[in-house]
């Protein structure tokens, strides 16, 4: 167990705080997606074949980190694009009854440019550490 854990750590990295803490959301998101048909069936009590919509954007959660590879800002806009999408598909499927429509809030928020102090720890936090090329300073 503490091997897989130390394999997601080392994937999920990130010089980029947000990009780690980004990398990290969807890797939580797309090991819980897979559970949810099921807790939908434990909680309803009968079928409902409509939920297994969710399972089905797992893959584009993964994705986000192979694009965050790519891109930073890539990567940081596809997860709350992603989240945005599976949510939409989840209300249509499961009925606005279900509430599904509330998780747009989280996917709105994650579009908000962080607030300049949190900006300013990590870069001080990068610095003191030393191992982030991202704040190193540019050569004149």
């Amino acid at each position: 167990m503490r091997r897989i854990a130390q394999r997601l750590a080392a994937y999920t990295h990130s010089d980029d705080p947000i990009a780690a803490a980004s990398n990290l959301i969807a890797v939580i998101v797309a090991i819980n997606l897979p559970f949810w048909p099921l807790s939908i069936h434990w909680l309803v009590g009968n079928d409902h074949g409509a939920s297994y919509v969710t399972f089905f954007s797992t893959p584009f959660f993964l994705a986000v980190l192979a694009i965050m590879r790519l891109s930073s800002l890539a990567g940081r806009a596809m997860l709350p694009l992603v989240g945005i999408l599976n949510t939409l598909a989840s209300a249509q499927a499961l009925g606005a009854a279900s509430g599904v429509d509330l998780f747009l809030c989280p996917c709105a928020g994650a579009f908000e440019r962080p607030p300049r102090a949190a900006i300013e720890r990590a870069d001080i936090d990068c610095a003191l550490s030393g191992s982030c090329q991202r704040f190193a300073p540019r050569a004149a």
